[in-house]
């Protein structure tokens, strides 16, 4: 039979046979579940050096035009939960695609005869292993989970999973794994997961007073050497010349030349730079870790020792940076209900509590609440001095996060915005 068409408002479609088409009792024609599938094929190119198996979970890695001419389609590659530069899963190879060969991906495919467990709609995530899916959550310390379908039958033999990845869906999770979502309380949550790798490692050198020839500061194991017009040219062995040899030692002075020197050193593990309004008798060199060092990865602490009689460099507290395992906040929001301010203003000032969240954190270690912010319908943010927000548990797995209104502040329909470091 010849090709069926569809006209639709910009065009037609076209189907390979007239199965693809179900017409309604009014006479109007619409596209069939099964066809709707084979609509959304869309023709790549391989190109990564080996083939591309069926099923395989892949993502747009560049666009192949053809040496002869023609039309420029997607080339694809395995994607990998391990790696954001392979992620996430856009497409999930339809048959078999050889090295340097076109092939067929869908959004949306399922898939039988596999191991799905014993739970319909479980979710599917892109795995660790390139190309692949699991029924269990990847948690690796650089992995991005990603929802790439469900379980459509469970069963260990004739299982069916279906496909979908036209969302592109990353599952929010703290660093240990564990999903986050969901909630305690009279009114919805959302949630915000971010997951940082680490932040730089930051610190100073003060210097109330002039330096001395030989006086030193030396960064994790880099000295810098101030050079004065005492014995000019003459540092040790190995250290960075801070040069002051012009006659002007005073603070601030020295203060510019070290930031010179810093600036200059190719092998320093910081950069520097000189606080706003420095004097003699107060100036202060700042330093910040140097994005991309290899001396000391980035979330670790660098190390600070100075010889100047008239310097102090930042404590070990004031150098930390917050390690990389402990970088995963979430905020929600809680939208004050009419009965919350009923409990909130009963006898007592307050005294009753409500859950505003709940987070999922394994282990016995207490959420931190890093910030809370009240605000009415109308953006004006309300003064927390009489709100108190605490962290309870629950039970062996999850912590609820109370309110208290001692000050009786809160209104029908104000937000409350927090967030918790886990």
């Amino acid at each position: 039979m010849a090709d069926q068409e569809l006209r639709v408002r910009h065009g037609t479609i076209t189907f390979e046979d007239q199965g693809g088409l179900e017409v309604t009792g009014d006479g109007k024609a619409r596209l069939a579940p099964e066809e709707l599938e084979t609509f959304l094929r869309v023709r790549v190119f391989n190109d990564t050096g080996v083939g591309l198996a069926d099923n395989a979970l892949v993502y747009v890695s560049a666009h192949y035009v053809p040496a002869a001419g023609g039309a420029t389609v997607r080339s694809v590659a395995l994607a990998d939960a391990n790696s954001a530069t392979v992620h996430p899963a856009q497409y999930i190879v339809d048959g078999a695609i050889a090295n340097q060969a076109y092939g067929y991906v869908k959004k949306y495919k399922d898939i039988d005869s596999v191991n799905t467990g014993a739970t319909v709609d479980a979710a599917v995530y892109l795995s660790e292993t390139a190309g692949g899916w699991t029924l269990t959550l990847p948690t690796g310390a650089a992995t991005i989970p990603q929802v790439v379908g469900r379980v459509k039958t469970a069963n260990a033999v004739t299982g069916r999973i279906s496909f979908a990845l036209a969302g592109d869906m990353i599952v929010p999770h703290n660093h240990s794994g564990v999903p986050q979502g969901g909630g305690i309380g009279s009114s919805a949550l959302t949630f915000e997961p971010m997951i940082n790798v680490g932040s730089p490692a930051v610190g100073y050198l003060r210097l109330t007073g002039a330096v001395a020839d030989g006086e030193t500061l030396v960064i994790n194991g880099r000295t810098y050497e101030f050079d004065t017009a005492a014995d000019p040219g003459a540092v040790g062995a190995g250290s960075v010349r801070v040069n002051v040899s012009a006659g002007d030692v005073t603070a601030d002075a020295a203060v510019v030349a070290l930031v010179a020197a810093i600036s200059g050193d190719a092998s320093a593990v910081v950069d520097a730079r000189p606080a706003v309004n420095n004097a003699d008798a107060n100036s202060v060199c700042q330093l910040i870790e140097r994005p991309g060092t290899t001396g000391i990865p980035l979330g670790t602490n660098y190390t600070l020792v100075t010889t100047c009689v008239n310097g102090t460099v930042s404590g070990a507290a004031m150098v930390q940076a917050v390690l990389a395992a402990d970088q995963f906040h979430t905020s929600g929001q809680y939208l004050v209900t009419a009965a919350d301010v009923t409990e909130w203003t009963a006898a007592g000032g307050g005294a009753a509590s409500h859950f505003i969240g709940a987070l999922a954190v394994d282990g016995a270690t207490q959420p931190i609440i890093t910030s809370i912010l009240v605000q009415d319908t109308n953006g004006v943010i309300k003064s927390p001095a009489t709100i108190r927000v605490a962290p309870i548990r629950v039970n062996t797995n999850w912590w609820g996060i109370l309110c208290f209104d001692a000050g009786a502040v809160m209104a029908n329909t104000d937000s409350i915005t927090w967030t918790v470091r886990v």
